[in-house]
């Protein structure tokens, strides 16, 4: 079982963005919580030929801990990002982390999504809007997704509590 899923649109990894973020993600979670066998899912990754997409998709949204969306106009615009959404909070009250990706501007969400945006904004969310674009040799690149690990493995570790 994953950890952590995470939810973000197809078209913001055309240069490898999100498999980039990922990587280094996984690679700071696995330290900081302790496992080297505690993964986040990435559909571009985790999925095999011959997988049902839509089966593994829910299995893995109904099983993971916590849900990491990678907020931006076209998450909120997306029929499956929303799907994704409703999936994960049908299945009990897990913790969710909004990462702000790119600027979200209200009047861009379509009216059916926008339940799901103010649910959200109810959040804290992660501002990542900038970080995005800087090198991953960066600094502040480096100290904030070490430090959005450590926000995963305290939210994981509190909601084990409950």
């Amino acid at each position: 079982m994953n950890e952590v899923f995470l939810s973000y649109t197809w078209s913001k990894n055309r240069h490898d963005e999100i498999n980039d973020f990922h990587e280094r993600l996984q690679n700071d979670f696995q330290n900081k919580c302790g496992d080297t066998a505690a993964t986040i899912f990435l559909d571009k990754q985790n999925l095999h030929g011959g997988d049902a997409f839509d089966e593994v998709i829910e299995n893995e949204l109904e099983d993971c801990k916590l849900l990491l969306i990678l907020i931006s106009p076209t998450w909120l615009n997306s029929d499956y990002c929303n799907k994704e959404y409703r999936i994960f909070k049908a299945h009990g009250n897990r913790p969710i982390i909004p990462v702000l990706w790119d600027t979200i501007i209200e009047s861009q969400i379509k009216e059916e999504y926008l339940e799901t945006y103010h649910e959200l904004k109810k959040l804290n969310w992660i501002t990542w809007d900038e970080l995005q674009y800087e090198n991953w040799e960066s600094t502040n690149l480096k100290k904030a997704t070490g430090k959005l690990a450590a926000e995963i493995n305290f939210k994981i570790l509190s909601s084990n509590e409950d």
